[in-house]
């Protein structure tokens, strides 16, 4: 049985320096889940907050502003938009991605799909 990571390298092509934190790969490699983190400019549909492909395939993708409904809630830095709290979280045997965001709004995705399975 080849690891999630040989698995991953074979189906997204070689991660230079390793594969990227905010990254998850299911156990069988083929899904991979991508998170944005932080935006140079105020979240918008076109910022990137979480993106999930099958075999190397985009199938759903999420824009910052589509999960911060409340942009004054986002942490600026001086040159930097946090729209996500720390350690979003992936689960192997359900494969679902947890992360929460900057209003405290908890989100809970399903892999395979890109579909919300629970927003708290």
């Amino acid at each position: 049985m080849r690891s999630s990571r040989v698995a991953a390298t074979n189906c997204y092509g070689a991660f230079p320096g390793g594969i990227p934190s905010g990254t998850f790969i299911t156990n069988n490699g083929r899904r991979l889940v991508r998170i944005g983190t932080t935006t140079s400019t105020e979240p918008s549909g076109d910022y990137l907050a979480i993106a999930f492909y099958e075999e190397g395939k985009l199938i759903k993708k999420y824009g910052a502003s589509e999960l911060v409904k409340y942009p004054d809630k986002v942490h600026q830095s001086t040159s930097l938009y946090h729209w996500l709290k720390p350690s979003p979280a992936f689960d192997a045997e359900t494969e679902t991605v947890s992360l929460v965001t900057s209003e405290n709004t908890k989100y809970t995705f399903v892999a395979a799909t890109g579909k919300i399975l629970s927003k708290e």
